[in-house]
């Protein structure tokens, strides 16, 4: 299965790969021939509602190339136009051919989308440096200690399941094995049963 970046295992990975597929066969149907909109349409209207019915937002770059009105794929010079405008703040706009909606991005030097801003992260504590986060700790605890502890379990990274599984496979035959032999401990020739081999 899929891995996300703490190493446990990716949630709609399915959903995923198949957004993925139908937006790069948006572009090869709009690529191989351009007449083809209805077709470049089903497919990002249906990659539009696998992100709804599974709840996933879709990265901002994605939605940057995909009309909110008509689901058309917006590709420079084929089905959008593209223009630099504004004399203070300048903006671009993108305009799309079929169905004439404008999108405007601004061309701020240092902008940034929300999502890409530490403020939108819903992990906080992790994007600070140590110095940075807070620690509660109870009475008689020094803070810096346990940012130091914190410190030590990240360097270790996760837990290694392979060290754990000797110890539970013998946990196992022990406890097949007293099932294996009866209650409390009983075999079945205590107990007064015959085994089947014998008559």
């Amino acid at each position: 299965m899929g891995q996300d970046k703490k190493g446990g295992s990716l949630p709609n990975k399915d959903a995923f790969q198949r957004m993925n597929f139908l937006y790069q066969a948006a572009h090869h149907a709009l690529a191989s021939n351009p007449d083809n909109v209805e077709m470049v349409r089903f497919y990002t209207h249906s990659l539009k509602n696998i992100a709804k019915r599974k709840v996933l937002r879709l990265d901002p770059s994605l939605k940057r190339t995909m009309c909110k009105r008509c689901s058309m794929l917006l590709v420079p010079g084929v089905s959008a136009t593209v223009r630099v405008r504004g004399k203070g703040l300048k903006r671009v706009i993108v305009k799309c051919v079929e169905c004439k909606l404008l999108k405007r991005f601004p061309l701020k030097e240092g902008y940034k989308l929300w999502c890409e801003q530490p403020e939108a992260w819903i992990d906080q504590d992790s994007a600070k440096t140590p110095q940075e986060r807070t620690v509660t700790a109870r009475p008689g605890q020094d803070p810096a200690k346990i940012l130091q502890e914190e410190k030590l379990v990240q360097a270790q990274g996760p837990i290694e399941t392979q060290t754990l599984l000797p110890q539970l496979d013998e946990t196992n035959k022990r406890q097949n094995d007293t099932n294996r032999d009866g209650e409390n401990g009983r075999t079945n020739v205590e107990r007064g049963h015959r085994d089947v081999g014998e008559s």
